[in-house]
């Protein structure tokens, strides 16, 4: 993905980080913000590249974010940017290889967990289901995240893939792959009437 390449932190959070891509880091900072009362998120980093999938990647897979799939860090801003730099560093001078490594360390997560919530795949062995239970909650998100979806064809308390409910919402980046992750992060946070189950 050609953008921009984020860390993401809070005042309030000082051993966290969260990492992301983006097109347009204006627009995904007021969403960030729109979530906090005292607009207090920052992105004290910002790295323009080509490879922005790639290098999300090998600082998740870094920080052992494949088993347990967030994009927040639980080490401070300047750990990540260092661990972040020397990714950056390997795939400015080989792209490819550093796919082929990418790849190697997904095939190996146990049921595909990483897989499916990162780019929405159907894998079999993903942990949860997920499931909207509120109306008042989902004109919540429709309005938060501008999401075009009438919710009157959403369907209420059925469980779902993350996929299939994000489907539903027509909720997806950019490229048009639907945006499960945001999905298991709501849920996982309870906010917006989300619910997980484990399955198992």
């Amino acid at each position: 993905m050609k953008g921009s390449f984020y860390l993401c932190v809070r005042n309030e959070w000082p051993d966290w980080t969260k990492v992301g891509i983006t097109s347009n880091i204006k627009k995904r900072l007021n969403m960030y913000q729109t979530s906090s009362p005292f607009r207090d998120y920052e992105f004290r980093t910002i790295i323009k590249t080509n490879h922005g999938n790639l290098l999300e990647d090998c600082v998740l897979i870094h920080f052992n974010k494949l088993v347990t799939p967030s994009e927040w860090i639980n080490q401070p801003h300047d750990v990540v940017l260092s661990v972040t730099n020397d990714y950056l560093k390997k795939i400015e001078e080989n792209a490819h290889e550093m796919k082929k490594w990418v790849d190697s360390k997904k095939e190996d997560v146990e049921g595909d967990a990483y897989k499916y919530v990162k780019y929405g795949r159907e894998a079999a062995g993903s942990k949860y289901l997920y499931r909207v239970t509120s109306i008042e909650e989902l004109l919540k998100l429709k309005e938060s995240y501008s999401l075009e979806f009438d919710e009157k064809d959403v369907t209420i308390n059925k469980w779902m893939s993350p996929v299939q409910l994000a489907n539903q919402l027509n909720w997806y980046h950019s490229d048009n792959k639907p945006y499960a992750a945001m999905i298991c992060s709501r849920a996982q946070y309870n906010t917006y009437g989300f619910e997980r189950l484990s399955i198992r």
